[in-house]
């Protein structure tokens, strides 16, 4: 009883950490570049698309980010720009209502 009760816990906990951004943000575009319209960069820790999609979704002016893996670096655009074939990229966009 008390390995469901601590999996139920869990389960609960990552379902809410997964969705912070979900309810703006569209899904991730694996392979995907969105070259131009950078409002600003930041170097990531590690090259998980996860955190530039925070990034993003924790600017209101964001309206798009591209996570360059090679470098880790994070680009936030203030429009959303045409998407290009790039395999060291991944974008997403942020949904407006």
């Amino acid at each position: 009883m008390k390995l469901r009760v601590l999996f139920g816990a869990t389960f609960v906990a990552m379902t809410m950490a997964s969705s912070v951004y979900s309810a703006e943000m569209g899904p991730i575009e694996f392979g995907i570049d969105r070259p131009g319209s950078d409002a600003s960069s930041i170097v990531l820790p590690r090259s998980d698309p996860n955190l530039c999609l925070a990034q993003c979704g924790s600017v209101p002016s964001c309206s798009a980010w591209s996570l360059r893996l090679a470098d880790r670096r994070c680009f936030l655009k203030n429009s959303v720009p045409a998407p290009t074939l790039n395999a060291d990229v991944t974008s997403g966009v942020k949904v407006r209502p």
